[in-house]
């Protein structure tokens, strides 16, 4: 028992305390820093990680150069991991093939045979499968290794040496960029054009007080492998000047004619390092949830030649339009941040392009020294020699006699020193000449070489003690390179101005309609939801709320602003697209969600104003009980949420209508009654916004005004009652007078066409929109109606149920006619059983100027 006790005994004196978070901190430090110099991060010297510099060079030991045979890729793997790199195969086959693939390295390294993978994320075959050489551009990283220029040190078990960084005789960094994640840090280069930064190289050994604008007239940007286009601004400045920031790149995409009528958009490059079929099943979702409109068809045509994906659009599509989106929603535009961190003698640095350029030129110099110092050395002992041959050649038959008397080699070298001065070097190479040295021939070759090294001896002792000669042979081989390797520019450059997408141009400014409910729940709805139908239908569902009626709707397009008046005489604004979109038979939202109206006021107008035209200088603002003004539109050029007072009422007064006026048309008010006033505008002085405005129309007992327009750019006047009844009637009916009048008949009312309801301005080419009571739309065109003189009752629009009633209407303006053809009058039944009177109206279609004039 003791002596299990004495052998469980701890010796208290052996156990060391650490704290533990100093331990760990320490370890991890420690394993960060043996990420961060032995795996990520690329050297400043030549460019390269450990990995990529490993396979470079044990192909090179393996003389698997541009000039041999191609090797299997196994092999080589073989070779890095066996000497050099003790890590899996997997890693060091996947670093070697992106160094052979043309869409990662702008100058690819390695020269594949096989397939290496795609720009559409497919994978390289099996190793097994693979062939690769060296490129012929990765000779200049490798070139003069073997003169003494850069350090060798121990493998991982010591068996081998291997180079710490290789000479790099091109800026491989900038060159083709670089990609790695350390712990705590990252690295992403962009690659660069060979002949632009070796231009910047030259100007910075011209001129090491160069600013780097300066440095940037010589590199443009980045040049991607895979093309496409990229900015040029602040931003790409500030990145070179800084080491880190940003830069858009874009796809290039152009379009393509197929009739016509029709183009279709065809993609040919796209931003480096994004995969194209997932950008093409990017698209594909795009338009399947109705982001992108008009696509019919999405082709792959790339092949060996390049990319080319075809995007067939039908007629209608809008083209611009279209690629803006592409652009916005998906890869096919992307941001490109550039980190320059690159290890600068083992530490991690953040470098601007001036400071990368200056650290390469001081290695090249280095190297150019080492490699001269090494020249020197072997020239020197190579005259040394030479000069013991020329020696020993001119005093021939004593050197004989030397050889003859000498027992040993050892006794011949020491009568060559006594006689002659040789050394032992000198000494080795004479018992070593042949005979055929004694050749005339052979003597002048001795002469020549001699001679020879002498000049380049003269030469290198120029290099070694001039700055301005390192500079000069360094400036030489640049231009050697960017001659022999150097290629034009792929990626094109534009203002980043040019390439930035405000939100709003990727909004079709299609046509829409807004409703408004009694209870006040607003919505956008597509008109496409709605088909054109014959007059008399019974029309489709619009509001699954019959009791939250809808009061108003309008049409306009999407990128209108809109302009909510309420009976208080207050005005808000926002924009259409603003306005969620629902279907047809959705409620809509609460209208406190778009404008911030107050909880008693009540929209009575709802006006869209287009942002891009000022032809509607005025707005005409008129009340319940006829109280008309015109303003300017420009006073509701800024609105902030709470809104803005557009005019003062009298008490029991309220805002009913507002209309949009050029300042040369003609204002036309309706009554509740059917009494319609057409009054010039030339009546109504421009007032500022907090007045009250002038008496415009006077009114019978018990009668209000429903309503105004104006006849701009219109022919045709078109009045609709409560119970569906409508009419078209010239506008050249209602004669103009001064305002304040009482009006005339516009339309005849009954019991069977219910209350006058509203009033429109309109053409042949227009459709009428109405809404009932219960939640029925109907939409009809108004080229199927018949002109009919102002005091008729008109015909059946809507078929309504017995206690159904229109609610909301509105006009879609058209720009083309439904069938082109001229109309002419022709007798037609009315409600009240009257015959409309047999006119020859000519009511050809007017052309219009522009679709938005109206």
């Amino acid at each position: 028992m003791k002596d299990n006790k004495e052998n469980n005994f701890i010796d208290n004196s052996k156990i060391i305390e650490i704290d533990v978070k100093n331990e760990v901190e320490k370890d991890f430090l420690e394993y960060a820093m043996s990420v961060i110099v032995s795996r990520a991060l690329p050297d400043l010297r030549d460019g390269l990680k450990p990995v990529h510099r490993r396979i470079i060079y044990a192909m090179n030991d393996l003389k698997i150069t541009a000039e041999s045979q191609y090797k299997k890729s196994a092999r080589i793997v073989g070779e890095v991991i066996g000497k050099y790199h003790p890590h899996g195969d997997t890693s060091v086959y996947e670093a070697m093939v992106r160094m052979a693939q043309d869409f990662s390295y702008r100058y690819p390294l390695v020269d594949g045979h096989g397939n290496f993978g795609s720009i559409d994320g497919d994978g390289a075959a099996a190793m097994r499968y693979t062939e690769a050489r060296l490129s012929k551009i990765s000779s200049m990283l490798l070139k003069d290794i073997d003169m003494e220029t850069v350090p060798f040190t121990d493998n991982y078990d010591a068996t081998e040496i291997e180079p710490k960084y290789l000479t790099g005789y091109f800026p491989n960094l900038l060159v083709n960029g670089a990609t790695g994640i350390a712990v705590g840090m990252a690295t992403n280069i962009p690659p660069h054009n060979l002949r632009e930064v070796n231009n910047a190289i030259i100007a910075f050994i011209n001129d090491e007080n160069i600013e780097i604008n300066d440095l940037l007239k010589y590199i443009k940007g980045p040049d991607f492998p895979t093309g496409a286009t990229m900015t040029s601004g602040p931003k790409t400045e500030n990145a070179y000047l800084t080491g880190h920031g940003s830069i858009t790149v874009r796809a290039t995409i152009k379009t393509e004619k197929v009739s016509d009528e029709k183009e279709r958009i065809v993609i040919t490059e796209i931003p480096y390092q994004t995969n194209k079929v997932k950008i093409l099943e990017r698209i594909a979702e795009l338009y399947r949830n109705k982001v992108i409109e008009g696509l019919t068809d999405i082709r792959d045509e790339s092949n060996y030649k390049g990319i080319r994906v075809v995007l067939e659009m039908n007629r209608n599509a809008n083209i611009p339009l279209v690629i803006k989106k592409l652009y916005k929603f998906t890869n096919l535009q992307v941001n490109f941040s550039i980190n320059m961190l690159a290890l600068d003698e083992g530490i991690p640095k953040i470098l601007n392009l001036k400071e990368i350029i200056k650290f390469y030129v001081r290695h090249q110099i280095e190297m150019i020294i080492k490699k001269s110092q090494f020249e020197e050395k072997k020239l020197k002992a190579r005259a040394h020699i030479l000069e013991a041959l020329n020696k020993a050649l001119n005093n021939i038959d004593k050197i004989i006699a030397i050889f003859k008397n000498s027992k040993t080699t050892e006794i011949a070298q020491e009568s060559l020193l006594k006689e002659f001065g040789f050394d032992k070097k000198q000494s080795k190479a004479i018992l070593e000449m042949r005979l055929q040295r004694l050749v005339g021939l052979e003597r002048s070759k001795i002469e020549e070489e001699s001679a020879s090294i002498q000049n380049r001896l003269k030469e290198l002792s120029k290099i070694l003690s001039s700055k301005e000669e390192q500079n000069k042979t360094l400036i030489e081989r640049l231009k050697f390179v960017s001659d022999k390797f150097g290629d034009d520019r792929k990626t094109q450059i534009i203002l980043e101005s040019q390439i930035e997408i405000d939100d709003e141009e990727l909004i079709a400014d299609s046509q829409m309609m807004i409703t408004l409910s009694k209870n006040n729940y607003v919505r956008r709805l597509a008109l496409d939801d709605f088909k054109s139908q014959k007059r008399g239908g019974k029309g489709v569902i619009i509001n699954s709320s019959a009791e939250d009626h809808i009061v108003i709707a309008k049409t306009g397009r999407m990128k209108d602003e809109i302009l909510f008046f309420t009976e208080k005489g207050k005005v808000y604004k926002t924009k259409a697209y603003n306005i969620q979109q629902f279907t047809r038979t959705s409620r809509g939202l609460p209208i406190i969600n778009f404008i911030d109206i107050e909880k008693n006021e009540r929209v009575t107008a709802i006006v869209p104003i287009k942002t891009q035209k000022t032809k509607f200088e005025f707005l005409f603002l008129i009340t319940k009980n006829g109280i008309g003004k015109r303003i300017k539109t420009s006073d509701f050029g800024r609105v902030n949420r709470y809104g803005k007072i557009a005019v003062n009422l009298d008490d029991g007064d309220e805002l009913v209508a507002v209309v949009p006026i050029t300042g040369n048309d003609n204002i036309i008010i309706g009554t509740k009654l059917g009494k319609i006033v057409k009054v010039g505008q030339e009546n109504f002085r421009v007032l500022s916004r907090k007045s009250r405005g002038v008496k415009s129309i006077s009114l019978s007992d018990g009668d209000f005004v429903i309503g105004a327009c104006s006849d701009y750019k219109n022919d045709f006047l078109l009045t609709v009652s409560e119970r569906g009844i409508m009419k078209k009637t010239l506008i050249s009916e209602y004669s103009k007078i001064g305002r304040g009048s009482k009006g005339v008949a516009g339309m005849r009312i009954n019991d069977k066409t219910g209350l006058f309801s509203t009033m429109f301005p309109v053409r042949n080419t227009d459709e009428l929109i109405m809404i009932s009571s219960i939640g029925k739309i109907i939409k009809i065109g108004l080229s199927d109606i018949n002109v009919q003189s102002r005091n008729t009752s008109g015909v059946k629009g809507f078929s309504l149920d017995e206690n159904e009633y229109i609610t909301a209407n509105c006009i879609v303006w058209n720009k083309e006619p439904k069938d082109g053809i001229k109309e002419s009058l022709i007798e037609e039944e009315v409600l009240d059983d009257e015959k409309v009177k047999t006119m020859k109206i000519d009511t050809n279609i007017l052309d219009l100027e522009d679709e938005e004039d109206i």
